[in-house]
């Protein structure tokens, strides 16, 4: 009985497997038909009419030229730009894609006008005029009263466009122009100087043309930028590959006069790519208008926020350009945007160009990629000058009661190596700006109390030489009014909004490093307010002294000595605990002047 029942449970499972087996074989070969009918359409779209020929294998696809047989054709260029992925911010082209083709149609009309040929390479912070005080002023007399009935297109008055040109207005409100068929950026008026614009375009695109065989590659998404200055009336110009995301020039470029770049011990040229691609960044937040994000910009702006922000929250001195709550707030824009969707309008364009502006030139600034890479703020790359041993300093330190080294110590915490730590700059702006607003006060005080000692009857004698201690209160009360005066100047100089910023406060200290002893008097400028206080203090403590152990009976003497005795003796063990939290306090300053110091650049940036 049992063996039958074994036996038909086994016939019963055996039919069971042989079915299900049949079973996934079918779903199996409708998925596989299915899925080969979808690749055959896929395929059919990706690959051009007419120039490639599909082969459907039953292991592999494999495509055929028909120039090549068995090797893979090169996408175009015209498909790059036209793929989703293809990594680039460039403006689309529009007609002709051959370079040759495009100047054919401009090249009569700029030989047909003659200019002195004078370009001179640039970057988009040099050859761009929006920052600098423009010479456009507003005249009296033609404002607009009315509007008209009916009147509904509300356009500008100016003359009309030459033909190709566009006119964009940026996020923060300047006007561009833009050529589509030569792709030309120019911030000059095409109105009245567009011979002399395409006369430099035509020129330098055929330079870089004929400078083929040195590297110079002119693909159909290359883009130019023309721009004249209006104080040296010179043009001023740079090439932009979007496919590399670098910018490029014609003719030998300068560092540091063209490029603006004063930071030394460069010696390799990936180090250089982090600038140039920084000004490439720049050059897509000046020009935003036509270009889409690609989705992996997108990504990498995403991830260098939140390791940025995670940087900032566990390390003590993270080389991260920004605060920990301006991360966050950047953080919270940028994830606004939608990743999955395309992102095309100018002000989203202008917000990650920017952003990853600051970040590329921050890497540069701290060496990314090269074996002595700064990965701490702290951290000095340069050998330089101990400026806190000189003699005058360490007397004046003395005189000051060690106030001027412990400013030395916080300036050189915010001034790396000629750079601006812009957020500990910040946080030194802040933190000197509340101690100026608090030396007042205790200042106040100090002087109402020195006023109301002379007060007390014998400190004054009419008609007597002045007594010790009415001399020293004197010296107090001077002190005193020392210390706000120096307060109000100094606040009154940190509390200009310009120092924020990051160019403004390099160029400050850059100016401050090269003077001799520069450094130094601001470490002793800054300690002024403190340093009178506290010697009011002390002066006064010593005249208070005076009274107080001048003859008297030996008991008063000997309860208020035991009394300061005690106060002395906790004091110096406060100040002992204190030391243990000041690991800065013997921090040796080095002189931002000597020969090896890199100075900051002058913008983020870029950052």
């Amino acid at each position: 009985m049992l063996t039958s029942t074994c036996s038909s449970l086994f016939r019963f499972l055996s039919s069971l497997v042989i079915r299900l087996r049949l079973s996934v074989g079918r779903i199996a070969f409708t998925f596989q038909a299915r899925f080969a009918s979808l690749w055959r359409v896929i395929l059919t779209f990706a690959c051009r009419r007419g120039q490639s020929q599909i082969r459907l294998h039953a292991n592999d696809v494999s495509v055929v030229d028909n120039k090549s047989v068995g090797e893979r054709p090169q996408i175009s260029e015209r498909e790059k730009a036209e793929g989703e992925d293809r990594g680039t911010l460039a403006v689309p082209p529009v007609g002709p894609t051959r370079w040759e083709d495009k100047l054919s149609t401009y090249r009569a009309h700029a030989s047909s006008h003659q200019f002195t040929f004078n370009p001179n390479p640039a970057t988009p912070d040099k050859g761009s005029q929006r920052y600098k005080s423009r010479k456009v002023r507003i005249r009296h007399g033609d404002d607009i009263s009315h509007i008209p009935v009916g009147q509904k297109k509300l356009l500008s008055a100016l003359a009309p466009l030459p033909e190709g040109w566009r006119r964009h207005v940026h996020p923060e409100g300047n006007v561009f122009f833009y050529h589509e068929r030569l792709r030309i950026f120019t911030e000059s008026n095409v109105i009245h100087q567009e011979n002399e614009i395409l006369f430099y375009a035509t020129k330098l695109i055929q330079q870089a043309i004929d400078h083929h065989t040195d590297g110079v590659t002119m693909d159909e998404l290359t883009e130019i930028v023309l721009n004249m200055d209006d104080d040296d009336r010179r043009w001023y110009y740079y090439f932009v590959d979007h496919t590399n995301r670098l910018l490029f020039w014609v003719h030998p470029v300068d560092l540091r006069e063209d490029l603006r770049m004063h930071l030394q011990g460069i010696t390799e040229y990936d180090h250089i790519r982090y600038l140039v691609e920084a000004r490439y960044w720049s050059h897509c937040e000046y020009y935003p208008h036509g270009r889409t994000i690609p989705t992996g910009v997108f990504e990498d702006l995403r991830g260098m926020l939140n390791y940025a922000k995670t940087d900032v929250m566990t390390a003590g001195s993270s080389t991260s350009p920004f605060t920990e709550v301006e991360l966050v707030s950047f953080l919270d824009s940028v994830n606004s945007l939608k990743a999955d969707m395309k992102i095309s309008d100018h002000y989203s364009v202008w917000i990650i160009a920017r952003l990853i502006a600051v970040f590329t030139d921050d890497q540069f600034m701290n060496f990314s990629g090269q074996p002595c890479a700064r990965l701490n703020a702290d951290t000095q790359l340069f050998d330089q000058q101990l400026w806190n041993r000189s003699i005058i300093f360490k007397v004046v330190n003395v005189f000051l009661l060690r106030s001027p080294n412990e400013h030395a110590v916080r300036l050189q915490r915010v001034w790396v190596d000629g750079t601006i730590i812009l957020p500990r700059w910040k946080g030194f702006i802040d933190r000197l700006t509340l101690e100026l607003t608090r030396y007042p006060i205790f200042s106040t005080v100090m002087l109402a109390v020195n006023i109301s000692f002379l007060a007390v009857p014998g400190v004054i004698t009419l008609g007597s030489p002045a007594t010790q201690i009415e001399i020293i209160i004197y010296c107090s009360v001077v002190c005193t009014i020392g210390s706000i005066i120096f307060s109000f100047a100094l606040s009154n100089v940190y509390s200009d909004p310009a120092l924020a910023n990051a160019n403004t406060a390099a160029d400050v200290m850059e100016t401050l490093s090269r003077m001799k002893g520069g450094m130094a008097c601001l470490a002793i400028t800054h300690s002024l307010p403190i340093a009178c206080l506290v010697w009011s203090i002390t002066l006064f403590s010593t005249a208070l002294a005076i009274q107080i152990f001048s003859p008297k009976e030996r008991a008063t003497i000997v309860t208020l000595g035991v009394e300061c005795f005690i106060l002395v003796l906790f004091g110096a063990m406060s100040r002992f605990v204190m030391q243990l939290f000041a690991r800065d306090e013997d921090v040796e300053v080095v002189d931002p002047s000597a020969k090896n110091n890199p100075a900051t650049r002058g913008q983020e940036h870029h950052v």
